[in-house]
């Protein structure tokens, strides 16, 4: 199956047809896609078939039930991390589990980074002393301040290597279309729980964040020492 990408660099060579109607039915489909994956058609052409490159996965097996810290750390690993979060079923229907897809390299650091990141989370909750009803308020509130100082610390060195970080980055989103072709995002129900979030909010400084571990400038590592 050809993939999105491919898709739409061959509508794009459609659309200069010497057929009026062939090209301008091929430049609307174009525009379509690219619209509903916001490339535009020098970066399509720029980019290389998402089919073609090196993206692999890394699954994990979270148990019957979806732990609840999970909905606050994948989106963590998938904003700073180079990776797309997935949940899923296993191939038996038995468990959940979280599909990290992206370039290997970097699904192996997320993934490591989920596990630090989980068993962090769950020992501060459990040293804060907040009654289970506050967790998920506690967690987003946890979630919240180690984003923002990954997000104040997020290294770019130059605007080349920014332009290809982008490149990359709409390359594995049209890969996850064509690996998951009805993929939907799950909506989040309200966080409620002052306490928690605000308990939260001051913890996530105890959440170590560092760079250039394991190989590479832009690569970070989460932890802390609950």
């Amino acid at each position: 199956m050809d993939s999105m990408l491919t898709k739409i660099k061959r509508l794009l060579a459609l659309s200069t047809s010497p057929n009026v109607h062939e090209a301008a039915a091929a430049a609307a489909k174009a525009a379509e896609l690219m619209q509903r994956h916001r490339i535009t058609a020098l970066e399509a052409a720029a980019m290389p078939d998402a089919q073609a490159a090196p993206f692999s996965e890394e699954t994990r097996e979270v148990g019957v039930r979806l732990p609840v810290e999970a909905r606050f750390i994948t989106p963590l690993l998938r904003g700073f991390f180079a990776v797309r979060p997935i949940f899923a079923w296993s191939a038996d229907g038995r468990a959940r589990t979280i599909k990290f897809l992206g370039r290997q390299s970097a699904t192996e650091v997320a993934s490591y980074t989920y596990e630090v990141l989980t068993r962090t989370f769950r020992g501060l909750f459990s040293k804060s002393g907040l009654p289970v009803q506050q967790k998920r308020a506690y967690y987003a509130g946890l979630a919240r301040t180690v984003g923002k100082r990954l997000e104040a610390e997020r290294y770019r060195p130059s605007l080349e290597s920014t332009a290809l970080i982008v490149r990359d980055d709409k390359a594995l989103e049209l890969y996850v279309a064509d690996r998951f072709p009805r993929l939907h995002n799950s909506r989040s129900s309200p966080i409620r729980g002052a306490e928690g979030y605000a308990r939260g909010l001051r913890d996530g400084h105890k959440v170590h964040v560092s760079n250039g571990i394991t190989g590479g400038a832009n690569q970070r590592q989460l932890g802390g020492s609950p």
